[in-house]
């Protein structure tokens, strides 16, 4: 739903938007004897299982390769795009920092909504030293209240902004009464998160636009 909201944004016949099954099929977290127990009593026993997965089977490596391998050349040659942004969920905020700080990267930016850098941490890297790979390529950040390690203030954003020479909230953007996950998972019953869905849609496409244009010049 997301990748079609951006696309008709966007505007089909000028951008694709793909979204990459890097878990190939398995849900990076699944849900714990789902019929037994309430939702949220299943994510949080399924939790360390999902620290292992990303631990072993999504490493930064893998994640690179699948990146670098499989995606960037099926958006050139199947659909022939010239300029290439991404966008993570929660691990997938990662992702895009991994993304970005890939040597000669493809891509030109990168949006982490809710965004989980301290996935870093799990492969025994600093979040900081990604920052610092990163560079001066364009990241925005839209974290939750919860979201401590993508705050204006933290080691990660305050290291970017410093290495851009901006001030670290045009980089990240907090919605200080949403929780974690709130654009993906959304809440039909609270109107506020409906609202700020619609703002962190609204940023991502117009921070997109402005470095598809930047990029064509």
């Amino acid at each position: 739903v997301f990748c079609d909201e951006l696309a008709s944004k966007f505007g089909t016949e000028t951008t694709a938007v793909a979204m990459p099954d890097l878990q190939r099929g398995t849900p990076i977290l699944e849900p714990w004897l789902p019929t037994m127990l309430s939702d949220l009593a299943s994510s949080a026993l399924g939790f360390p299982a999902m620290v292992a997965r990303i631990k072993l089977y999504y490493t930064p490596d893998k994640i690179e390769s699948d990146l670098m391998k499989l995606v960037v050349p099926w958006l050139q040659n199947e659909r022939s795009v010239q300029t290439i942004a991404c966008v993570g969920f929660c691990f997938g905020g990662w992702v895009v920092a991994r993304a970005l700080s890939i040597e000669s990267t493809p891509f030109v930016a990168g949006v982490g909504i809710h965004p989980s850098i301290q996935s870093e941490s799990l492969h025994s890297g600093s979040v900081k030293a990604l920052a610092e790979r990163i560079g001066t390529k364009s990241c925005l950040l839209l974290p939750s209240a919860s979201d401590y390690d993508c705050k204006a203030n933290s080691t990660f954003v305050q290291t970017l902004a410093a290495q851009k020479g901006v001030d670290a909230s045009t980089i990240s953007i907090e919605f200080p009464g949403m929780k974690h996950g709130w654009v993906s998972r959304g809440d039909a019953n609270d109107i506020h998160v409906a609202e700020q869905q619609v703002e962190a849609v609204r940023l991502t496409v117009d921070f997109l636009q402005t470095n598809f244009e930047t990029a064509k010049r």
